[in-house]
């Protein structure tokens, strides 16, 4: 359980459709998201939490997973709604690019950084994921669950920041 860095970054979005864009996005949250998680030098969570986030990670990444079927099997009937939620086209590109950059700056700063860090591209890194998952919820079912735990994550790293300043 738990792991330490070097973990690999998600690889840059390689080209493609939206489609392709929208895979992408979900598959880097996830593993980025399974990567905090799962990391532990030190732990970015409290101790006992992380066997509940844990035993919960399976749920979330079939969220995940169903979500990006739907978008594979079914892109074309999502299109109307993908765009209303601003996930087609340049709004799609935009913050796809917001999130490797993102992702990008959090990876090479747990990879650079001394045991005891900030993470000062976890925040941004967050609020990105939220703004693309929330969009998301609107129009690809089930990524409820996995904003959930995305947002409880935020609040166990709190907790943890707010311990050591005790």
């Amino acid at each position: 359980m738990g792991t330490t860095w070097p973990m690999v970054a998600p690889p840059p979005f390689s080209g493609g459709d939206d489609q392709k864009r929208l895979v992408w996005m979900l598959e880097t949250i996830r593993q980025t998201l399974h990567d905090l998680i799962e990391f532990n030098n030190p732990s970015l969570i409290p101790a006992e939490q992380r066997p509940l986030f844990t035993q919960n990670w399976p749920e979330v990444e079939t969220a995940f997973k169903d979500a990006i079927a739907t978008i594979t099997k079914n892109h074309a009937g999502l299109v109307l709604n993908l765009k209303q939620a601003g996930m087609a086209g340049p709004m799609l590109e935009m913050k796809s690019k917001s999130l490797q950059r993102c992702v990008d700056g959090l990876y090479r700063e747990v990879q650079t950084s001394s045991p005891i860090f900030s993470l000062k591209w976890l925040k941004p890194t967050s609020k990105c994921m939220n703004t693309i998952i929330g969009s998301l919820l609107r129009t690809v079912p089930g990524l409820e669950v996995a904003k959930e735990y995305k947002d409880h994550f935020e609040v166990a790293v709190d907790v943890m920041e707010a311990a050591k300043s005790e």
